[in-house]
């Protein structure tokens, strides 16, 4: 099946597509959650945001949920804090 390169682009793109959209699909199904244990309306921009396929806007908006969550769970006595997490940046 794959006896060109080019027949292992037409295999590899579908797969990262599908990938990232579930990311996608996460990170939307995540915002929604978070939102909800925290009581907290989801506004209209923000809806509109849930309506794009930014993976940077999406994550923007569930870090400053992270630690309210942990806070709700109790899990304040974890070593590390998940809302660090953020772009990486390159050297130039």
């Amino acid at each position: 099946m794959c006896e060109r390169p080019h027949d292992q682009d037409s295999i590899v793109y579908p797969i990262v597509y599908l990938y990232r959209h579930h990311v996608e699909l996460m990170l939307k199904d995540i915002f929604r959650l978070g939102a909800d244990l925290l009581n907290a309306p989801i506004s209209g921009s923000q809806e509109k945001h849930l309506g794009r396929h930014d993976l940077a806007q999406l994550w923007n908006m569930i870090r400053p949920m992270l630690d309210p969550i942990c806070d709700l769970a109790g899990a304040d006595h974890l070593p590390w804090k998940i809302s660090t997490v953020s772009k990486p940046t390159c050297a130039s």
